[in-house]
Formats: structure tokens, sequence, C-alpha cells
């Protein structure tokens, strides 16, 4: 089968990406022929289309006259689409397959592959088609203004990097879109969380077109497990992010002096929480680490603590610790309570509750035991439900089922 796999960025740049390429590296294994379309960058990972990738775009901090220019690309990218079609016309892919393509590539590309009668099959990694900035979340809570289409609440909060004009962007673009219909083309969204696909549904998409597929880990075999030694510290590795809870982490741990608490990452935030963390000699921060580097911490701390406050799709943080075998602590938010059993292979707190995630720490400090316990528990769990032939066997079903439906081309 010859599969087209489209997402925005080449390189590993987060979770979106680690599904990517393990995807496009498991359907390799399998003897399909991978024919990615992206976006040209000079970190990407090399291939033989990216002749074909669209021009870079780069929607950082940009000045506003700059931004201004940069509204059509973002918004309904023509050079997308036009290579796309050239992509097509030379490779004649079977199956058409999205990931993250807003801003960058954007939705202009649907109409085309429509044209050439190719299925096409988007897994939603986050809220984008339902919330401009992409999480629910915004001015430190869960923001569900947008409901309904209410795109315009977007630059009125400037929930797009605390920018009016990228924020605008992020609405002009929401609602283009909606009024073009250009998602319509999509014949099957994949939905990693029943949270997720239960959220769409809330926000109006068709609950027949939402499939429920959980994400696999493709975990590095050539990684030397090193039993169940723990050190005295409990560890936090992610972005260093709004939505992802870290002020409330740092105050819980200023209250526990006795142990120690390591953050590994980087982030927008990194500099606020290290003066948060001010003078405490328990807290930590480690900054970006390597894959290797970054297990080993892992599997040396007492517990890993997941204190997210933004409604999480499929957490790889979380389901990369239960492989390890160890024990996660755990907001109870989103598609999170669907990896973790509380008090079997996890913990669950209520998200922002200091108290609970306090109790939480203390009894993993108290009971050394049972924490290896639920960390083995958590570990079998993990390799069987998150098997990559097990996901192999679900998303080829989802395949040939769209080819079977699929119109003759002329």
């Amino acid at each position: 089968m010859k599969i087209l796999q489209v997402n925005k960025f080449f390189y590993r740049k987060g979770g979106s990406e680690t599904y990517y390429f393990d995807l496009i590296s498991l359907l390799n294994s399998k003897g399909h022929t991978i024919i990615p379309f992206s976006m040209q960058d000079s970190k990407n990972e090399s291939s033989a289309f990216q002749e074909y990738f669209v021009k870079n775009l780069n929607l950082t901090n940009p000045s506003l006259l700059n931004l201004i220019s940069k509204i059509p690309q973002a918004v309904y990218s023509q050079e997308a689409a036009e290579k796309l079609e050239k992509l097509i016309t030379a490779e004649k892919p079977d199956i058409a397959h999205l990931h993250n393509i807003d801003r960058h590539i954007t939705p202009s590309i649907i109409p085309v592959l429509k044209k050439h009668k190719i299925p096409v099959v988007m897994t939603l990694h986050d809220y984008k088609l339902i919330c401009p900035n992409s999480t629910l979340f915004t001015q430190r809570k869960i923001c569900e203004k947008c409901r309904g289409g209410k795109f315009y609440f977007a630059p009125l909060q400037r929930c797009i990097h605390g920018s009016l004009a990228v924020s605008t962007i992020g609405c002009l673009e929401a609602y283009v879109h909606r009024f073009l219909k250009l998602y319509n083309g999509v014949d099957l969204f994949l939905a990693p969380s029943q949270f997720l696909k239960n959220k769409f549904i809330e926000f109006g998409f068709p609950p027949e077109k939402l499939i429920h597929l959980p994400l696999f880990l493709s975990f590095d075999q050539s990684f030397k497990l090193k039993g169940q030694k723990s050190n005295d510290y409990f560890l936090y590795f992610g972005r260093l992010s709004e939505e992802k809870g870290l002020r409330f982490l740092i105050s819980v741990f200023r209250k526990i002096p006795e142990i120690k608490l390591k953050i590994a990452g980087s982030g927008p935030l990194e500099q606020e929480l290290k003066n948060l963390a001010g003078s405490n000699q328990n807290i930590e921060f480690l900054g970006y680490q390597e894959k290797n580097k970054l297990y080993n911490l892992i599997q040396g701390a007492r517990a890993i603590v997941s204190p997210s406050l933004w409604y999480e799709n499929a957490s790889y943080s979380v389901m990369e610790t239960m492989v390890l075998g160890k024990t996660v602590i755990a907001s109870k938010m989103g598609g999170i309570p669907e990896l973790i059993a509380d008090n079997k292979t996890g913990f669950l707190f209520e998200p922002g509750n200091e108290k609970e995630l306090e109790e939480k720490i203390r009894y993993c400090l108290d009971n050394p035991e049972k924490i290896v316990e639920i960390g083995e528990t958590a570990r079998k769990e993990a390799i069987r439900r998150f098997d990559p032939e097990t996901h192999y066997r679900k998303l080829m079903s989802v395949y040939k089922q769209l080819l079977q439906n699929r119109a003759p081309r002329i």
C-alpha cells in the first residue's frame, strides 16, 4: 500500500511527531511505501520527497507587517495545494493520513486529495479543529468559549501566545475553514483518547466520523531496564508551559523539604518557575534531556508527577513512564484516567488540589514496596495496551475499510 503521511513538522518536535515518525517506521517495517509531505526546515530529517515540501513558515515573534503578509499562507496555502498535486501525480498514493497540518500546510490540501479520490484519515493530536489555540486552555484555566463556532473569543482573550495578531490569525483561520467546509473532506477522524472523541462530539462533530484509536509506544529495545532501585527524588519531565500545572507542583514541593523534585525539560515558563522555586534546595531544574538520559532519570525516580491542568489527550510521558515500570502520580484530566487505574497502575488526583497531591507524594515516600508493585503492574499493562502490532492491525482495518468504500478513479 502507498500511504501519504502528512504533518507540518518533519522532525521530532513533540508528541505528534513522535507518533508520526514511529508510525512511519512501523508501516515501513510491514512493507508499505510511505510518502511524506511536510514543511521545509533546517531541522528536518532527510527525505527523498523533500522537493515537494512547502516553504518554511515562521510565526514566532514576527513583526506586525510580516505577520499580516503571512496570513494567506497560514490560512489557506495555495503552495501546499499545488505541491501536493504534483506529488500525487508523480507517486499516486492509495490513501492519505493527516496529522497536524494547521497554519504551515493548511487544509487547502484536502480538496486536492478528494479531487484524486484518495481516502483521507486524520489523527486528532489536539483540539485545534474546535479551539484556535488547540488546547481548550487559556488564562490559566480550561476554556470552552469557542463552542458553537464563537472563535472571536480567541483574539478577545489573546489566547494564542498572548498575541492579539496571532490570535486574530487563529480566529480567521477557524472561520475560513468552517465556511469552506474543508475538513468535511476527511473521511474518518482518529481520536487517541475516548475523552477527546467525546469532546469533539460535544462540539458538533458527527459521531460516525470519529473512531477511538489509542496510540502505541515504540520502545527502544536497546535501552536496558535497571530494575526498581529508586533514589530520593520525584521527577517531572516535559514542556515547561502554562497548561502543565508546574506552578502548582512547585508550591506542593515547597511544603515537602525532605524530598527532592527534579524538573527535566524547557519551555516559556522556565525562568518564572526558577524564580518561584527560589532558593529551595529540594527543587532542581535539569533542562532538556536526551532520551537515554531521560529514561535513566525516570527509572531512578521514586515516582513521576504529571500535574496537568488542561485536557491531556494521550500523554506520552505517562505511557513511557509506565513501560519503564515506574509509578505515575497524575491529575485526573482529559485522557489520563484512561491510561491509569487509580491505586493499581498509578495514582490520580484532582487537578490543582495541593492537599491531595501532597498526600499521594507522602504515601509514595512511606510505602516503597507498594510503589514498586504498582510500577511493575503498570509495566505489564503498558506492554499489553500500547503494543505496536495491535495498533497496526486496527489502523490497517481503518485503511482497508476506506479503500473498499473509495469511488473509482477516472
